[in-house]
């Protein structure tokens, strides 16, 4: 069997008390979130770390091509380095292009000290024309027939391109982003590369199209549809309706150690359009800037979900999240909202769009801000079905924390709650139903408070110290679809105290 570990930090750290560990188990046909002890998952490691390399890793390679210089063609060209590797397969592709390079750009001087213009015209960094606080880095500039695929496709198995090479033989003269820049000549062609062989490696590049057409590969700490400082949108991915595009299975977009996520901001339709099945997506930069604190994407959607794919740890802004595959998951996501919660980046539809998709699974610990659209989650749709909306952060929003409209989530009602004291929560919805109680200021749910069980004839109680101002609730019914949040009620600041009768002997 082929099966490959990924460790993810879960949000209680990397080990619990009991010296369990959290993993993602990619095999050849589904997608497994499991819990090991230890021991065992090292015992898996022994059996299979020599069969196959990490998902996350280019491992020891047979042969080495070095890119030495940034011509579009020729002996020590990516593009040579390219159609040799694919020859060989098991490569890796290194860079080492020397300052003296025509191709060694920066920004032209803003005139202002301190600071650079990434909207300045590029010259060479050598130039008396360069801004000193400019960062610098290498352009290939790639005059192609096709100019939607300037460059050889990758077809070979087994090839790392890793541009992260670049800063380490020549010093890190970007130190906002990747060293190596892919364009056209043209300005209003795009500059973009495909990846049809199998469990190759794209790390460290600003390329404004990235194509992927196979399986198991991965693309972590690169720049797509964004410039090399990652401040803003390319007016290259413009002729792009996306800056990722994504057909096969099991490819891992982003990854768990520092540095491997991906900037992906799409100027037009899409930032992500995922058409595959079983993909991951690991706390990546969706339409905003490296730095995650600004939005620059400008397309419509942040990104379009395929079939069972994972999605954990991005941060997203502006440009909303469609589903309309069946299995994926999405959780710990940052959406309409920066890392820490604080920063707003609205998002131009509801955060989340589930139309027609099913047994999705939104939670836990998503982070879900400042959707403009009829809804912070809005299911859609009589084919959208058992989708679960479970322990997540969802507050303000234009329309209801959670809109099912059309039959989506076959329009299930929400909980009644009926009294909300400081230490007890009571009320009433379906019959065995794992109800959520949530806080909030307003109609949604801010803070995930707990579960309460509700009884045979639908009664529920939670006993807990909730935070208020207003208490909401929401329920799934036993085919996993959830409903929306109940309406809130004001949490009385007094204790519901039981008073036992007396016993007299």
């Amino acid at each position: 069997m082929n099966t490959k570990i990924l460790i993810y930090v879960t949000k209680l750290g990397f080990l619990d008390n009991l010296g369990v560990v959290s993993a993602i188990i990619l095999s050849e046909a589904n997608v497994y979130k499991l819990k090991f002890p230890i021991f065992i998952l090292l015992l898996i490691f022994l059996v299979h770390g020599d069969k196959q390399p990490s998902i996350s890793s280019s491992g020891s390679k047979q042969n080495i091509f070095t890119v030495v210089n940034t011509q579009d063609v020729g002996s020590g060209s990516l593009a040579q380095a390219i159609i040799d590797a694919n020859q060989l397969g098991d490569s890796l592709i290194s860079f080492n292009i020397p300052t003296t390079d025509p191709g060694f750009v920066a920004y032209a001087d803003d005139g202002i000290p301190g600071s650079f213009d990434p909207n300045q015209p590029v010259v060479g960094a050598l130039s008396p024309l360069a801004d000193p606080d400019s960062p610098s880095w290498w352009r290939i500039a790639l005059p192609a027939p096709d100019p939607s695929m300037p460059l050889p496709p990758l077809t070979g198995d087994r090839i790392t391109i890793d541009a992260t090479t670049q800063a380490q033989n020549q010093g890190n003269t970007n130190p906002l982003g990747p060293e190596i820049e892919i364009i056209h000549t043209s300005s209003d062609m795009v500059g973009g590369m495909a990846v049809l062989g199998n469990y190759n490696t794209i790390k460290g590049l600003s390329v404004y199209f990235l194509g992927i057409g196979s399986d198991y590969n991965t693309v972590e700490g690169n720049y797509l549809g964004t410039n090399p400082s990652g401040q803003r949108v390319s007016h290259q991915s413009a002729p792009s309706p996306s800056a990722l595009t994504i057909s096969g299975l099991h490819n891992a977009i982003g990854g768990i150690e520092a540095g491997s996520g991906n900037v992906i901001n799409g100027a037009t339709l899409t930032g992500i359009e995922d058409a595959g099945d079983y993909n991951q997506f690991l706390f990546n930069h969706i339409g905003v800037n490296a730095a995650g604190n600004e939005v620059i994407g400008a397309g419509v959607i942040g990104i379009t979900m395929g079939n069972y794919s994972y999605f954990r740890g991005n941060v997203v802004g502006r440009s909303f999240i469609s589903i309309s595959g069946t299995g994926n998951i999405l959780e710990y996501n940052f959406i309409g909202t920066d890392s820490t919660g604080i920063l707003a980046f609205p998002m131009n539809y509801c955060a989340i769009y589930v139309s027609g998709g099913q047994q999705t699974r939104i939670g836990p610990g998503n982070l879900i801000r400042n959707a403009l659209g009829p809804g912070g989650i809005c299911i859609q749709g009589l084919m959208a079905l058992g989708n679960t909306i479970t322990q997540n952060s969802i507050s303000n929003s234009q329309g209801p924390g959670i809109y099912l409209f059309s039959g989506g989530n076959n329009d299930i009602p929400a909980p009644v709650v009926q009294y909300a004291f400081a230490n007890l929560v009571t009320g009433l919805a379906m019959p065995g139903g794992a109800v959520e109680i949530f806080s909030d200021p307003d109609d949604e749910g801010l803070i995930f408070e707990g579960t309460a069980i509700s009884s045979p004839n639908g009664v529920f109680v939670w006993s807990g110290a909730a935070n208020g101002p207003n208490i909401t609730a929401t329920v799934p019914d036993g085919q996993g679809n959830s409903s929306a949040f109940s309406t809130p009620v004001p949490l009385n600041s007094n204790t519901y105290t039981v008073f036992l009768p007396l016993l007299k002997r």
